[in-house]
This record gives C-alpha cells, structure tokens and sequence, in this order.
C-alpha cells in the first residue's frame, strides 16, 4: 500500500485511519482521524486518500497554529466566551425584553419600546463586528 494511513480491512474495503497528537486532540475533538473510502479498488483508495489527507493536513496544521498561539479553544469553549461577552454587554438573546401574558397597557407600550431600543443595540454591534472582520474581502 502507498501510505502508513491508507488500511485494508480483511473483507478488503479500504480506508484512512490516523491518530491525532495529543497536543490537538481537545481543539480537533477528536483522537483519531477515520474515513471509509467506499472501495475495494486500491488505485480508487490512493486517490482518494490524497485529498482526504491535505484535508487532514490543513486542520492538524490550524490546530498547531491555535495552539502555538495560545487561542486553543475548543467550539465549546468558543460559544462559552461568546456567550459571556454577549451578557456583559447587555446583548445576549436570554436578556431580550420580555412582556408577560398580564401585562398592563404601559408594560406593553413600554415593552414595545423596549423591544426596538435593545434590537439597534443589537443591529449596531452585528454591523461594527462585521465592519471590524472585514467580511467578503480577500
């Protein structure tokens, strides 16, 4: 076979199999890398475990460089931050005003102004996260 990644299971359908160092295993997720190639044709199996394996390469490579970089938050822990940010300044969706089914004519007058006032809070920041991105520019 023409890699150390490319397996042969005994029925003889092919696929990839690599472990993922423990240094990026919590930014991954996961410990090993697993992909069936759906072929018993070795030739199939080598095309597509080179692009199955630059795949592999890129997300190895980004999690070294979160790592080197001290950022090595998992998507877990990125929704935690995010979601703190978000209450601190007063934004989160669970602190969007809400009225009650009894309320009186002034809550909801109140509410519905309220309501407007916390969703251009929201729209402002959205707009000034994306102008800071610098989203749709390469």
């Amino acid at each position: 076979m023409g890699s150390k990644y490319l397996k042969c299971s005994a029925t003889g359908w092919y696929s990839y199999r690599r472990r993922i160092p423990a240094r990026v295993q919590k930014i991954i997720g996961k410990t090993v890398f697993k992909e069936s190639f759906g072929t018993k044709d070795e030739t199939v199996a080598l095309w597509k475990l080179g692009s199955f394996n630059q795949d592999v390469e890129k997300q190895l490579a980004l999690a070294d460089k979160q790592v080197a970089s001290g950022r090595d938050l998992t998507p877990a822990g990125v929704r935690e931050v995010a979601s703190k940010f978000l209450q601190r300044i007063g934004l989160h969706p669970d602190q969007l005003p809400n009225l009650k089914a009894n309320a009186t004519r002034e809550e909801r007058s109140n509410f519905t102004d309220q309501r407007i006032e916390w969703k251009g809070r929201y729209d402002r920041f959205l707009l000034d996260f994306y102008d800071s991105q610098e989203l749709g520019t390469e």
